[in-house]
């Protein structure tokens, strides 16, 4: 007969081992964290009678995950651009059922939050071919957080980040690959998906995923079976999804200076 303190020991770590997820959870947590933005409008709505147009109000609203990255020592969050920016083009917004053209916006105020915390983001650039947002927030935002940045330089600091940037080793992502993407699918705490989620199509500007993910996963990190980074989830349909490739982030990286928006006095800048 076994003895009982083995048997409850054997019985222990089997429970463990069925219920420990792929990664653990306190490495998720040091990564990932989730975003919340909502902006407010408001427009002008032209009317025949009485004369003069009548002041309407629409709002957006949008959540979903971002990770911290350390490029040219600077520190940057990365999520998807309609996380932060809603329904929304160059030239009109939708919101609540309503076109808005952006010529008949009077106001907007932005908030944005990440994890629990409200930040008033400094500066951000947005690559809406790509979903791709970069955004710079306080510093001392980012020091209450406690993320554990992604160095996107050739000498790679493996204690001071949990995923890799790229993978020079392995060379470029390939059809029938399987990856798995790190975000808040609804949830409060990081999760990975579940399922065996492998590329369809490999495009110079995104690619496809055999199946769907949750919203709140937008943004997140999609990384390969050896936890490096190849991409960032963007949209998503009950049956794939779109996700930006690493060279996209890296080129909005670059050309920060040049593309990004300032946020003033509680304006959002209009993409």
């Amino acid at each position: 007969m076994k003895s009982p303190i083995l048997f409850l020991v054997v019985l222990a770590l089997q429970g463990f081992l069925w219920v420990t997820p792929p990664l653990a959870e306190a490495s998720q947590r040091s990564v990932v964290v989730k975003v919340f933005s909502e902006t407010v409008y408001n427009y002008d709505y032209p009317r025949m009678w009485p004369r003069g147009p009548l002041k309407k109000t629409v709002s957006t609203s949008g959540s979903g995950t971002a990770f911290l990255v350390d490029y040219d020592d600077r520190l940057f969050l990365v999520t998807a651009a309609h996380v932060i920016s809603g329904p929304r083009t160059p030239d009109f917004i939708e919101a609540e059922g309503i076109r808005v053209e952006r010529n008949q916006i009077t106001e907007a105020s932005f908030r944005f939050r990440v994890s629990h915390l409200a930040a008033r983001p400094q500066k951000i650039a947005v690559d809406r071919h790509s979903d791709l947002a970069v955004i710079m927030i306080e510093r001392e935002v980012l020091d209450a957080l406690n993320l554990r940045p992604l160095r996107s330089s050739r000498t790679h600091d493996a204690s001071r980040s949990v995923l890799r940037w790229g993978r020079s080793s392995r060379g470029p992502l390939s059809v029938d690959e399987q990856v798995r993407v790190w975000g808040f699918p609804g949830t409060t705490q990081p999760q990975v998906n579940p399922g065996d989620m492998r590329v369809t199509s490999v495009q110079p500007n995104y690619f496809v995923l055999n199946s769907g993910i949750e919203g709140g996963y937008s943004g997140g990190p999609v990384v390969d079976n050896d936890d490096n980074l190849v991409g960032v989830a963007a949209r998503s349909t009950d049956r794939q999804a779109r996700c930006a490739p690493l060279n996209a982030l890296l080129t909005l990286l670059k050309e920060f200076d040049e593309r990004a928006v300032n946020y003033r006095d509680g304006m959002p800048p209009l993409f």
